[in-house]
């Protein structure tokens, strides 16, 4: 185990130290991604990497004594100490473990706690989680925390919003949450605090990068990494601009590597990757074996596709003259063809079954079971001068065993009886055996239904579909006929069957997500009414409107409207305490006019859009972040 994690170490310290001198500074941000996930799992394959090296077998040495000079009598036997060594460590490891495993989960906890407690606004595929603390941007999955003041007074700049998103979009937290759990298992390693640390720069340069292929000035996005960065103790989850890592991103910001260079320094990995293979995978020497007279034996056998088995008078069983019994014998004829489908079995394998004089039918039959049930079904039984010995009724023990069987298919529907191979093989043995007056006095021989039809398919063909699952037991219960209906409907769902004919059903593809603007054009087409921002405007002015910036919110009603009523606005769609989308557009006089009946919506003041409710004839007005105004749009105290 230590010279595994040795191995695999160099390997991941020789992938690091690649990264640092060839690629990290390099503008190919989205192949590094993959690389630093990557050489954690190639670090740890390699050491299991085994090359086998066959060496012509030695002259083994029969007595110790002449090589090492010593004889038994001169090397006495001595109890070891125990060794509390590994103890220690292993107690010391499983400690580390847990506390960093309850590190883990107590920053989750706080993430969840902070998105609980916290009011939220939803825009698009994003969710802002506003706190009173003063903090920096950062971000979780699809969660983004702001500082409440700073959001709702506009303080943030769209560059910050924007960065924060990408690594909402491009789901870096997931690397995170490798490394962690990496982290936990590893926690005495100090390369794994180094590849989580480039992970997470890799990560703001991948988000720094969106944002410049967007059109923005560098140097004005740069001003502002500096006056939004903070010295204090990076997130352990979260993304967050961070001070110290600054000076290192606004030197990459400006590298551009061109396409050449790259793959250039990355063709260089492949000889890395060959020297750590043969540097630290596993080397294994084999002697050649000698061949002898029992492996040629083996080696005959089970390269034989025929095999042999013959039953002694004392009911003994061989297999090309190996011994084995009748509860062993399944898996003696696994030991011999294990290299031959079922297929291949049914079509190449002949058995040939021998049998001495009195044999009873009734373990003949056991053994026939077994090979059938192992796929062995081409049998040539008993040839020349071996018989079998014929019973002259059945025995108390089988007529038990067959009135069981016979009266638990009796009790089924004849439609939805399950019928086991095995078990109907047994009872019409048993009941050839049985004589007259056992069968009268015996339960009556079920009736069995036809099998359900099998996929066809065309001559020297192998059907990959399965046949159709069998008919739902009588005796059932209600789970196990739950289940059944389960298994039942998707098999129908999946395959059809026609005139005895199975084939699989054509599933459509589900179609593609409509865009905002195909979801506009299409509302136009309805007639429907636009509203920018609680303003009426045009369909054209609509469509102008989402073919400019495409992040807008789109809120569409048709419920009880004649109709379709579509709102666009630049902040996230507001609903009320029901979920429904708040969308009407009122003027003051018409609120005025009906204070009577308690009711909120938008109204339109002086070109901007604003909040209401009316409650016990009151009315107060909002602006888009919640703040009580007048009836000019004006903060109230």
């Amino acid at each position: 185990m230590e010279i595994v994690l040795l191995k695999s170490s160099i390997c991941l310290l020789a992938f690091i130290a690649f990264y640092k001198v060839f690629l990290e500074r390099t503008s190919n941000h989205q192949f590094k991604r993959i690389y630093l996930l990557g050489v954690v799992l190639v670090s740890i394959t390699i050491p299991f990497i085994t090359f086998i090296e066959y060496i012509e077998p030695q002259k083994a040495l029969t007595n110790i004594s002449e090589v090492t000079g010593f004889s038994e009598n001169q090397n006495p036997i001595t109890k070891e100490p125990t060794n509390y060594l590994p103890i220690i460590l292993w107690s010391i490891y499983g400690l580390g473990v847990l506390l960093f495993l309850i590190r883990f989960v107590y920053n989750l906890s706080q993430i969840a706690l902070k998105i609980r407690r916290n009011p939220k606004q939803k825009t698009n595929d994003f969710i802002r989680v506003l706190l009173k603390d003063l903090i920096i941007p950062h971000t979780f999955f699809n969660y983004i925390f702001f500082n409440k003041t700073k959001y709702e007074n506009n303080e943030i700049p769209k560059e910050v919003l924007l960065h924060e998103q990408t690594h909402a979009k491009q789901k870096h937290s997931l690397d995170i949450l490798f490394i962690e759990v990496l982290q936990i298992i590893f926690w005495f390693h100090p390369l794994v605090y180094i590849l989580k640390k480039d992970i997470k720069l890799n990560h703001e340069f991948l988000a720094d990068q969106a944002v410049i292929n967007k059109g923005i000035e560098s140097t004005n996005y740069q001003k502002i990494l500096l006056s939004f960065s903070s010295n204090q103790q990076a997130l352990t989850l979260e993304h967050a601009i961070n001070y110290s890592s600054i000076k290192k991103r606004f030197t990459v910001m400006k590298t551009q590597t061109s396409k050449q260079t790259f793959w250039l320094r990355s063709l260089l990995l492949l000889p890395l990757l060959a020297i750590l293979i043969f540097s630290f995978s596993t080397k294994k020497q084999v002697e050649k074996e000698a061949e002898t007279k029992s492996q040629i034996s083996n080696e005959a056998i089970n390269n034989s596709e025929d095999l042999e088995i013959r039953i002694t008078k004392d009911l003994k069983i061989f297999i090309n003259d190996r011994p084995t019994s009748l509860e062993n014998l399944q898996n003696t004829l696994h030991e011999f063809h294990n290299h031959l489908t079922f297929n291949e079995k049914q079509k190449l394998v002949l058995v040939e079954i021998k049998l001495e004089d009195n044999i009873e039918m009734g373990f003949f039959t056991d053994v026939k079971e077994q090979l059938r049930a192992s796929g062995y079904l081409k049998l040539n039984i008993t040839p020349r001068n071996y018989t079998t010995q014929k019973q002259d009724k059945a025995t108390p023990k089988q007529l038990a065993e067959y009135n069981k069987l016979a009266k638990k298919y009796n009790n089924q529907p004849e439609d939805k009886r399950f019928i086991e191979r095995k078990e109907v093989e047994k009872l019409e043995y048993i009941y050839s055996l049985m004589t007259e007056k056992q069968k009268t006095e015996a339960e009556p021989f079920p009736n069995f239904p036809s099998p359900p039809p099998a996929p066809k398919v065309k001559k020297g063909e192998v059907s990959n579909i399965p046949p159709p699952p069998p008919p739902i037991p009588g005796d059932a219960t209600e789970e196990e006929r739950a289940e059944y209906e389960r298994i039942h409907e998707e098999y129908h769902q999946k395959y059809e069957i026609k005139n005895g004919h199975v084939s699989e059903r054509m599933i459509p593809p589900p179609p593609p997500p409509k865009s905002p603007l195909d979801h506009v054009v299409e509302m136009a087409k309805k007639d429907a009414n636009f509203y920018f921002e609680g303003k009426k405007i045009t369909s054209d002015k609509a469509i102008e409107i989402i073919k400019s910036d495409n992040d807008l919110s789109i809120s569409t009603q048709t419920k009880g409207l004649k109709k379709p009523l579509v709102n666009i606005t630049t902040h996230p769609v507001i609903t009320d305490d029901k979920g429904k989308v708040i969308t009407k557009v009122e003027t003051l006089e018409e609120i005025k006019s009906n204070v009577e009946k308690d009711k909120h919506g938008y109204l339109y003041i002086n070109g901007d859009t604003f909040f209401y409710t009316i409650k016990n004839k009151q009315i107060t007005y909002f602006n888009r972040y919640g703040k009580k105004v007048n009836e000019k749009g004006e903060l109230l105290n």
